[in-house]
C-alpha cells in the first residue's frame, strides 16, 4: 500500500481491505492454539500472550508514524512488519 502511486485508487482500496483481514485471523489463531496445547491453565496463558502481543502491536504501531513521513508513510512498512510477525 505505501508503494502504490496515489492514483491507484482501486490498488489502494484493495490494500484498505486486505489490512482489515487481521481480525479473522485472529481468531483462527485463537483456535488453533486452543487446539494445539494441553491444560487449561497453559491454553489460557497462551491465549492470554497472544493478545498481549496483539494489542501491544497495535499500540506501538500508530507511535511509530511521524509527521514529517506524511502523506505516504514510505519508511514505515519494515516497522510494522516487524510488529506484526
Amino acid at each position: 500500500m505505501s508503494f502504490l502511486p496515489v492514483e491507484n485508487k482501486g490498488g489502494l482500496l484493495a490494500a484498505i481491505y486486505l489490512i482489515n483481514t487481521i481480525v479473522a485471523v485472529l481468531n483462527i489463531i485463537y483456535s488453533w492454539a486452543a487446539c494445539n496445547i494441553a491444560g487449561h491453565t497453559k491454553k489460557v496463558v497462551v491465549n492470554t500472550s497472544i493478545m498481549i502481543a496483539f494489542s501491544l502491536g497495535s499500540i506501538v504501531s500508530p507511535m511509530s508514524f511521524q509527521a514529517k513521513d506524511a502523506p505516504q508513510y514510505t519508511p514505515l512498512p519494515e516497522p510494522l512488519l516487524s510488529l506484526k510477525r
